[in-house]
């Protein structure tokens, strides 16, 4: 939880930082004797970088809540609540190829996660049903040193 806190401090920063810049924008305007193209040019790409930094900003923001609003409903279950397979056809494919790799590993860490916390009770089956999953699981979570990637 303290990664997520730091993480949301660095968001807060870039807009922050994008903000600053935009009122250094202002500055640079007010300074201004005319405007020809390179100030024109200077000015735009000014607006653009702090733009930019503050969209940044939001990003990170949003994704941390969204994180911790994620834990939050992991760790809302029972102490003795479990997912439990009642028919084999429960466990669908958590391959997830459709998505980026990063938000695919981090859906697969949800996974892990409920491996680790013991939520998940027929681990064998998800791992069966979904060998990309198991490769990366062995890979980062079962390994002491975690490997990039396994040629097959």
């Amino acid at each position: 939880m303290d990664k997520l806190i730091k993480m949301e401090y660095i968001g807060i920063l870039f807009l922050a930082f994008g903000f600053g810049m935009m009122l250094g924008i202002v500055g640079f305007v007010e300074e201004l004797q005319t405007i020809g193209y390179g100030e024109t040019i200077e000015i735009a790409t000014r607006i653009i970088l702090s733009t930019f930094l503050m969209l940044i900003g939001v990003k990170i923001i949003m994704a941390t809540k969204e994180y911790r609003e994620l834990l939050q409903a992991i760790s809302s279950l029972g102490e003795n609540e479990r997912i439990t397979v009642h028919n084999e056809d429960d466990i669908g494919l958590f391959d997830y190829t459709d998505l980026e790799v990063e938000d695919r590993e981090q859906r697969w860490m949800v996974l892990a996660y409920c491996i680790e916390q013991k939520k998940i009770t027929d681990v064998g089956i998800l791992f069966e049903r979904n060998p990309f999953f198991f490769d990366w699981y062995k890979r980062n979570i079962l390994s002491d040193v975690p490997v990039n990637e396994t040629c097959h």
